[in-house]
């Protein structure tokens, strides 16, 4: 179990130095849905990372539960400029594009958001 921890934490060191001044958008897969965070898989360095809706550049997000599938609907900010509503809708399996920073002082923390898929 030890083992298994301090090979975790050499791996998410690493990744943070490789990724510590470009800030990745790299593609993840969403693992789990609550109802203000989301569990996402990076896919090219294997780990995951949780989401909160609170620190996206949203104006709301509903959590909604339909056949026992749950599902998280963000509204992203427009801020006057766009002529329609920016909705994206979060749900387990669903394929993202997230960016990744990392904290300058410990290198194992990391800030991951969700892309608004209607600016990239």
């Amino acid at each position: 179990m030890a083992a298994r921890l301090v090979s975790d934490s050499s791996a998410k060191l690493f990744i943070g130095l490789y990724v510590k001044d470009t800030k990745p958008v790299e593609e993840a897969v969403v693992l789990s849905v609550n109802d203000q965070s989301f569990d996402v898989l990076i896919l090219r360095y294997g780990q995951s990372c949780r989401v909160y809706s609170n620190q996206l550049d949203v104006s709301s997000s509903e959590f909604k539960m339909e056949r026992g599938v749950p599902s998280l609907k963000l509204t992203w900010n427009t801020y006057g400029l766009a002529k329609s509503v920016d909705v994206s809708t979060i749900k387990i399996c669903s394929l993202v594009k997230v960016e990744i920073v990392i904290n300058e002082t410990d290198l194992q923390k990391w800030t991951v958001s969700i892309c608004n898929a209607f600016n990239l």
